[in-house]
């Protein structure tokens, strides 16, 4: 089984990086989607569908979760009242679960060069300040998993990345903020790169 990365520690955090290149068959004969939900997915596109598939895989096997558990909230948050809070993320070929007992968030992002020109979208100077060490372009997807993560973890809309979210550095140790309005958190984040996949996970600061 092509399992890229597996992070545990004693705090009951726990991240997945799973490469996807199964058969349908085979997520559909590992997991437990019913009759009815599969015959949805086979009309997708096969590149949605294989995200959704590895996605439901690695929260099957490794949340102990079965989709009677699994329960999407108003905001489209997944959430396993059992297993605590967690967070699921797709790109290109790889899927990502993260799961912790504080609100959390996960984002992997494929090496994109054009992600260079939606800096201005999303990105401070004071944000790649936190980066400075890194090459651009790399900073920029390590910003854009950082407040993705973050946003999954706030788990809540109208957020613009840019205005709302702020990442720090302090010598070894990446933190953001997040602050509207009457909202005002902060989150502990990881990031790490492996071969051209940028991966960031975070968790609240309670």
């Amino acid at each position: 089984m092509p399992l890229r990365l597996t992070y545990k520690n004693h705090q009951g955090q726990r991240l997945y990086l799973w490469h996807i290149s199964e058969s349908d068959q085979f997520y559909r004969d590992n997991t437990d989607i019913n009759h009815k939900k599969w015959e949805e997915v086979t009309t997708w596109a096969a590149n949605r569908r294989h995200e959704w598939l590895a996605g439901r895989f690695l929260i099957h096997q490794y949340a102990g979760c079965t989709s009677k558990d699994l329960i999407i909230d108003d905001f489209g948050k997944p959430q396993i009242p059992e297993a605590g809070e967690i967070s699921i993320s797709h790109s290109g070929a790889y899927a990502s679960i993260y799961i912790d007992q504080v609100p959390c968030g996960v984002d992997i992002q494929v090496y994109k060069p054009s992600i260079v020109k939606l800096r201005h979208k999303y990105c401070t100077d004071a944000d790649l300040e936190a980066f400075s060490d890194y090459d651009l372009t790399d900073a920029l997807h390590l910003i854009w998993c950082c407040k993705e993560a973050v946003y999954k973890a706030y788990g809540q809309k109208e957020v613009d990345f840019k205005q709302h979210i702020h990442i720090v550095r302090e010598g070894l140790y990446l933190s953001a903020t997040m602050t509207k309005q009457d909202v005002s958190l902060s989150y502990h984040l990881r990031s790490r790169i492996v071969n051209n996949l940028f991966i960031v996970s975070c968790r609240q600061v309670l």
